[in-house]
């Protein structure tokens, strides 16, 4: 069984409270012992706002959660070669996600998560090891504009820019990839109602960066995406 409950309560016309609790189960990772392995389990509380501020154009959501993950393996003091399942992992991150559409041709979205997540028991590793692979800081702004009349009626443009912290590529910590900011750039064009047209790039200023990864239980780097720029057309066949 893995139960969720939440609930939400209006405040005013278009600002909400919310508050979630769930717990989950799955497959122990790195278990070594005869016996079956117990799953691991976790739960998780979340609360936050949701609005919609239709007159100033702003909606979005701030939220905060707590997830604390349970029957981790960790080694067996009595004979290193085996694991039991007291290991005992916990995230905390506080986030927030907006949109902004002051006008009809342009909208400004931004969100941001401080994510703090590390071990808090473990038969070897210290506690208070970061867990591999997780930013502490991390978040994206993009902006886009559309031409709505005129000669160019359907054309748009975009740009955003995605960053991350540093991030750790092992438990226990001992190696870090450094934290980057990748940018990204889009223009459309909407041909009718059926058929848009989009160019898009990726990582336009060509930087070399690196994102953290683990590969058969092993930690590795990989080179992040190189400038890529990819033209896609999209067709949507009527129903009838």
């Amino acid at each position: 069984m893995s139960p969720r409950v939440g609930a939400t309560v209006d405040l005013v016309h278009g600002v909400a409270v919310y508050a979630a609790y769930a717990t989950a189960f799955r497959g122990a990772c790195g278990f070594i012992r005869a016996e079956p392995p117990k799953p691991e389990t976790s739960r998780n509380v979340e609360g936050g706002l949701k609005f919609a501020l239709t007159q100033a154009g702003l909606s979005g959501t701030i939220a905060a959660f707590d997830q604390t993950r349970d029957n981790v393996a960790t080694s067996d003091l009595s004979d290193p070669l085996y694991s039991i399942q007291t290991g005992q992992q916990r995230a905390k991150d506080a986030e927030a996600d907006l949109t902004w559409e002051p006008i009809r041709n342009f909208s400004l979205l931004a969100n941001y998560a401080y994510t703090e997540a590390a071990v808090t028991k473990d038969n070897v590793i210290a506690i208070g090891n970061v867990l591999a692979r997780v930013p502490r800081n991390s978040g994206r702004v993009a902006a886009r504009y559309r031409l709505l009349n005129g000669a160019a009626k359907g054309l748009s443009f975009g740009a955003g820019v995605t960053g991350f912290s540093s991030r750790l590529d092992t438990l226990p910590n001992t190696v870090s990839t450094p934290g980057y900011a990748a940018i990204d750039a889009q223009a459309a064009c909407d041909f009718g109602r059926r058929y848009t047209i989009e160019d898009s790039a990726v990582n336009p200023t060509a930087r070399h960066t690196y994102d953290p990864y683990e590969y058969f239980g092993f930690p590795v780097v990989m080179p992040n995406q190189p400038l890529s720029a990819y033209v896609t057309l999209k067709i949507r066949l009527n129903k009838e």
